[in-house]
């Protein structure tokens, strides 16, 4: 379906949608950092420690919410769509695991 709204799309939308979620993979991934270091095992120690690492996490996730409130979204009905068809289908595939 992306890739067909894509196609049909303009390229101020496929601009928009493609920073949208990257913003978004971006947040996750730094909300995720504090998160996966408590679940670290004790004595374990990472390749790569990044001093003060939670705070940059947090300035990152910080970040990435000011450019999204900096995105045109008035004329991106592309995003929208695309947001709310990513909801369907998850609700779907979570009820069918439910179902299980």
């Amino acid at each position: 379906m992306v890739w067909g709204f894509a196609l049909l799309g303009e390229f101020k939308w496929n601009v928009t949608l493609s920073a949208v979620a990257r913003l978004l993979y971006y947040g996750v991934g730094c909300a995720a950092l504090p998160i996966l270091r408590r679940k670290q095992p004790e004595g374990a120690s990472a390749m790569f420690h990044l001093p003060a690492g939670n705070f940059f996490a947090v300035l990152g996730v910080i970040l990435c919410l000011i450019l999204v409130t900096r995105v045109d979204f008035g004329q991106s009905l592309i995003l929208v769509a695309t947001i709310v068809l990513a909801l369907v289908n998850w609700a779907i595939v979570a009820r069918e695991r439910g179902a299980d």
